[in-house]
């Protein structure tokens, strides 16, 4: 059969953001290990992209955008996509619905004053919606966000009013035994962002988290590998979301682990790698709203 797998590798520019966001607010050393993943991480990255003629989709902080102008102008100077991602990581459920809306027309604007337009995209710092998100992004003429999962290798559209009970031991069972409240559907992209498909899954060290240290190159390789051949046999049309940090990818290591993996893509007719908005724009000609992709279930 004939198919349409479209391979996005958005990057997450974390840079010194994500060190305050993950516990190295008051280290020097971990600060400069910002620092480096925008002065050498993104430059690496970008040749990276240009050899293989990818053009992806960053989502950048606002303090990596004001702090490292220069590096942030080359990515869209190369024909990347650029959205948006916080201002200094900041947990959005932690956030009123003044400090959210503040931080997004912030760094919405950054964007614009980089691209000449309004960013069409939003990923959400720690990959974490509140329950304002989707309607700040609406209001400031976002097409779609990426940071729930849904479903792992389709977009689908956003939902709002979601709830689901909490078990409180101190009241009876009946207090907690109800069913979730899925929400409502809205007219809003939402592109699935997957913790395995993701860099800082395996490659990643952080000396505040306790036992984490990179997994071997060569497994994660065969993970991804058998991923990409599933969505590639199951289905004629998919999106396989791939997501890396130049704080991670940056290093010579995980770029070869990178090479190896896009020049495995390559080799299946049908695969192709796009920006994030490209799949939002190419989900809603294929499923106008309120239709999406389902999964077949044999009863």
């Amino acid at each position: 059969m004939d198919r349409e797998i479209f391979v996005s590798y958005s990057v997450s520019a974390n840079s010194i953001a994500g060190w305050v966001a993950y516990g190295g607010s008051e280290s020097f050393h971990d600060m400069s290990r910002g620092i480096l993943a925008a002065r050498i991480g993104i430059p690496r990255l970008l040749r990276m992209f240009r050899k293989f003629c990818i053009k992806s989709s960053w989502y950048v902080p606002g303090i990596v955008m004001e702090t490292f102008p220069d590096e942030v102008r080359a990515i869209y100077a190369d024909g990347h996509e650029l959205g948006t991602h916080g201002y200094l990581h900041e947990y959005a459920p932690s956030m009123s619905y003044d400090q959210e809306e503040r931080v997004i027309a912030k760094t919405a604007e950054l964007v614009k004053d980089i691209t000449g337009h309004n960013p069409y995209g939003h990923l959400p710092s720690q990959w974490e919606e509140s329950v304002n998100t989707m309607r700040i992004l609406m209001n400031h003429g976002y097409k779609y966000a990426r940071g729930l999962e849904d479903d792992d290798f389709h977009p689908f559209y956003a939902s709002t009013g979601r709830s689901w009970p909490r078990v409180d031991y101190s009241k009876l069972p009946e207090t907690w035994m109800k069913p979730m409240n899925l929400g409502e559907k809205i007219d809003f992209v939402e592109i699935p962002i997957n913790w395995f498909l993701n860099d800082g899954t395996y490659f990643n060290f952080n000396k505040h988290v306790p036992g984490k240290r990179p997994m071997s190159l060569s497994e994660v390789l065969e993970n991804w590998k058998a991923a990409f051949d599933y969505v590639y046999r199951e289905y004629e049309y998919a999106i396989f979301p791939v997501n890396i940090h130049p704080d991670t990818s940056g290093n010579p290591e995980v770029q070869i682990f990178h090479e190896k993996f896009i020049s495995y893509i390559l080799e299946h007719n049908g695969a192709s790698f796009v920006s994030d908005s490209f799949i939002a724009e190419d989900f809603r000609k294929r499923y106008p709203f309120p239709h999406e992709f389902r999964e077949k279930v044999d009863l």
